[in-house]
């Protein structure tokens, strides 16, 4: 299922907590908040506000901080 990028709450290089809410992404009338799974830092995200996403598709980067 697509979605569309409604937020980007997080950018590249970011330093970030487990649970932090990273990007907000709509998709069927509903808006989805993509969370860290883990601390660490942001390597790249993938997706600008705006874009269209296809499901299975990776929108955020992240290394586990040590």
């Amino acid at each position: 299922m697509a979605g569309t990028i409604v937020k980007v709450q997080a950018q590249d290089g970011d330093i970030v907590e487990a649970h932090q809410v990273l990007v907000i992404l709509g998709a069927m009338k509903m808006e989805h908040a993509i969370t860290a799974p883990y601390a660490g830092k942001i390597q790249r995200i993938h997706y600008t506000e705006g874009a269209v996403v296809q499901g299975g598709a990776v929108i955020v980067e992240m290394e586990e901080e040590s």
